[in-house]
Formats: structure tokens, C-alpha cells, sequence
């Protein structure tokens, strides 16, 4: 069986925030891997806000990885920015980290999400709502370290992450924890075994791996947009948009 072509699509256009060696935590054999930023954007998701600047860029990336043949894309974030926009632009296969590790989580019982800010709880409680999955959020809990600073000091944040989630465990029994943004990646193993260490028995998702191996399965289970829950939109005039190229094709023509 051929590799399955998956493309990360990162939604911001901070390209240095992470690890340069971070698609090789990420490879395997079944799988070729790529990744891009936007080229207009965000320098981080963290807000409503961000998600909506970072919107045309996903699209525009997504369609130009099925352009180029990549057989399913990933979108790099928690939040799940433009996801049913993205499944609507494109044929190939989208995962979000956001949507494939709570429905996962859900399936284990009673789950908490460990983030990066407080301001995100309601936007995870959205989220949560949108899939029919906020019954089984119990917790959002955050460690209070932005986004671009996760990497600067990685001693620091796997402590606090640790210690967030050993209390979020301890005090509201969760079967699961998802790491509430892709920027904690490689996390996932070491909270897992200091958990166990301390006689805590729980799952912990680290999403953007996860994401990763939802896609692979997707793409060779021969799965697709699903055209009914993700129509195809209808042509339309659009105007301005000159940096998002595949975006404004897609839609069709500008009519002044």
C-alpha cells in the first residue's frame, strides 16, 4: 500500500513557534507527511477572533494541497478554525485536532481539557456543544502560558501541564484529558507516565498525533468529505480576497 500524502495545515504565520524536527515525532511508514503556515494571518490562535483572521488562509492552504494531491489535510489547532468552511471547499479528507480527540475522549467517559489560557473555556464549551459532546466535558483547565511561549521553556510547561492535570484528575475523575492547543505536542507520553506514576488512571490525547493517525485511517478507508452534512457551496461573486488566490476560484468570479 502506497503512503497516504497528509498535509498539516498550522494556522498561523509564527513558522518558528515549534520544534523544526516536530514532523518527524509525527512520521511513520504508512504516511508522507508535510506542513505550512499561513502566509497571511494570525501569529497564534487563541481567541474568536484569531480564528476568524486565520479562516481564508486554511481554506486557501487546503485547496492548494488537494491541488497539488494530498490525499487528506489536518488543521493544526484545537479550536477547529474554519473546519466546516474547510469541508466544504475541498473533496479530500479534513480532520480537526479539536473534533477527532474529544470524540475519542467522549467514547472513554467523562473528559477535561487542559489549555493554555482561562479566556478559552467558553470557546471549548462551544466546541464541546457543537459536537454533542458537552455532557462529557466535565473541565476546562488552563496553565496559563500563551501559545508562542509553550517552547521557550519546555521544563516549565511540562511541569504545570502535569500539575493541571493531575488536579483536574484528582478532583473531578475524568476517564480522559485532551491538551486544549497542538502547541503541547510530545506532551502527551510524559504527563501519561507521571499520571501513572502517581496511581492516576487515566487517558491523556495529545491531538495533533492523534489528528494525524484519524487522517491516515480516513484517507485509506477510501473516506471523503461527507457532501451531505458539508454541501458544496454555490458560485457567487466575491470581492477583494486577491491574497487567497484558490479561494476566490472556488467561489467563482468577483461581480462589480
Amino acid at each position: 500500500m502506497d503512503p497516504v500524502r497528509l498535509r498539516i495545515i498550522t494556522p498561523i504565520t509564527t513558522s518558528d513557534f515549534r520544534d523544526t524536527t516536530f514532523l518527524k515525532t509525527l512520521s511513520c511508514e504508512s504516511a508522507e507527511l508535510s506542513s505550512v503556515y499561513l502566509r497571511q494571518g494570525p501569529v497564534s490562535v487563541e481567541s474568536a477572533l484569531d480564528e476568524m483572521i486565520a479562516a481564508p488562509g486554511i481554506v486557501e492552504r487546503a485547496l492548494e494541497a488537494e491541488e497539488e494531491g494530498w490525499q487528506a489535510v489536518v488543521v493544526d489547532c484545537m479550536l477547529d478554525p474554519a473546519l466546516s468552511a474547510t469541508r466544504e471547499a475541498v473533496d479530500i479528507q479534513v480532520i480537526g485536532c479539536g473534533e477527532s480527540s474529544m470524540r475519542a475522549a467522549s467514547n472513554l467517559g467523562r473528559f477535561a481539557i487542559v489549555t493554555v489560557l482561562d479566556r478559552q473555556k467558553y470557546a471549548f464549551e462551544q466546541l464541546a456543544g457543537s459536537y454533542g459532546l458537552l455532557d462529557s466535558l466535565t473541565a476546562v483547565r488552563a496553565i496559563n502560558v500563551p501559545v508562542l511561549e509553550l517552547e521557550k521553556n519546555k521544563e516549565q510547561t511540562l511541569k504545570v501541564t502535569t500539575q493541571a492535570c493531575q488536579k483536574v484528575v484528582q478532583e473531578e475523575g475524568v476517564a480522559a484529558i485532551v491538551f486544549g492547543c497542538t502547541g503541547m505536542l510530545g506532551l502527551g507520553a510524559l504527563v501519561q507516565i507521571a499520571l501513572s506514576e502517581r496511581g492516576l488512571d487515566v487517558q491523556v490525547f495529545d491531538p495533533l498525533p492523534f489528528a494525524v493517525k484519524q487522517a491516515i485511517l480516513a484517507v485509506q478507508q477510501q473516506q471523503n468529505t461527507n457532501r451531505a452534512e458539508h454541501p458544496l457551496p454555490d458560485r457567487k461573486g466575491i470581492l477583494g480576497f486577491e491574497d487567497w488566490p484558490r479561494l476566490r476560484a472556488r467561489l467563482g468570479p468577483a461581480e462589480i
